[in-house]
């Protein structure tokens, strides 16, 4: 029995599809690729440990200058004496400071560059990566967070779930990254106020004490205080945030004590700078060339 319009089916030998888009990435993208693959884990390597040698210096440079100034500043004034013996001695003040802290800044900036190269040439423009949002009251599972999300947001930090911060989605760079740029022009400021202008000016910077600290409340009352105080929240953020990144410390309580963290170094820096401006304004020699790096 055959039927009107009844076609004979075959076999044929199937073919690929070409529509202009190609099915795998050619030989330049791929070599591309395997050096991004080499690359991009090398800088975070470098990132990471680079910062180890600051991290001794504030552990020396924290303490005498924004916890111990709110209990005793004499006390203070020793141990600022003490680790500027240490931190400021041949040799060691290259590798602590400029060099530690130079290299965590550039393969940082570095690492960033090469991301918005790679997503361009994967994309074909800045591809800012996405996160799934979650319920408010969703339970949250730490595994899959994202390694930059860190210490979170308000409604992460009040156990109400994850939601990716605006940070993120205006700029496509963590709160982690956001801060760490933030810092880089207060610490700039700290360390020329601090170190380089009376350098250039005495050749040394032996003569900055607490009192010098004082001295400019008095001089540049708000400058210095919003600067100081924003230097101590933006490193207290950064410095706790990589930690918990480094260590994989995302869980509710951990984010809970890192906010306590910042928020009770802030507010420990906020009663050492009301200890320092009650000194009394030294006087003489001293007190003049203070004037002098302040004007």
């Amino acid at each position: 029995m055959s039927f009107p319009g009844k076609v004979e089916l075959s076999p044929v030998q199937p073919l690929p599809l070409d529509i202009g888009i190609p099915v795998t990435p050619n030989e330049k993208e791929l070599r591309e690729r395997r050096r991004f693959s080499k690359l991009i884990p090398f800088l975070y390597t470098v990132q990471k440990w680079s910062i180890l040698p600051f991290g001794c210096f504030a552990l020396l440079h924290i303490p005498a200058v924004v916890v111990m100034p709110s209990l005793s500043v004499n006390l203070a004034k020793q141990l600022f004496t003490m680790g500027r013996c240490v931190y400021q001695a041949p040799g060691l003040e290259s590798l602590m400071i400029w060099g530690s802290l130079g290299v965590h800044i550039l393969s940082g900036v570095t690492l960033r560059l090469l991301k918005i190269y790679r997503n361009y040439s994967y994309y074909g423009m800045v591809h800012k990566r996405t996160r799934r949002r979650k319920s408010l009251f969703a339970k949250e599972n730490t595994d899959d967070l994202d390694p930059s999300f860190g210490m979170g947001g308000i409604t992460s930090l009040l156990g109400l779930g994850f939601k990716g911060s605006y940070i993120s989605k205006i700029l496509g760079i963590s709160p982690l990254s956001f801060t760490g740029y933030l810092l880089l022009p207060v610490l700039a400021a700290h360390i020329n106020d601090m170190r380089l202008l009376p350098a250039s000016i005495d050749g040394d910077s032996n003569l900055i004490d607490v009192e010098y600290i004082t001295q400019a409340l008095a001089q540049h009352k708000w400058t210095t205080s919003l600067g100081l105080l924003a230097l101590v929240g933006l490193a207290s953020y950064h410095t706790i945030g990589g930690m918990m990144r480094y260590l994989k410390l995302y869980s509710l309580r951990s984010r809970q004590w890192s906010y306590a963290l910042v928020v009770g170094m802030f507010t420990v820096a906020g009663f050492s700078l009301r200890a320092i401006s009650q000194l009394p304004l030294i006087q003489g020699y001293v007190g003049k060339r203070y004037s002098v790096y302040l004007a």
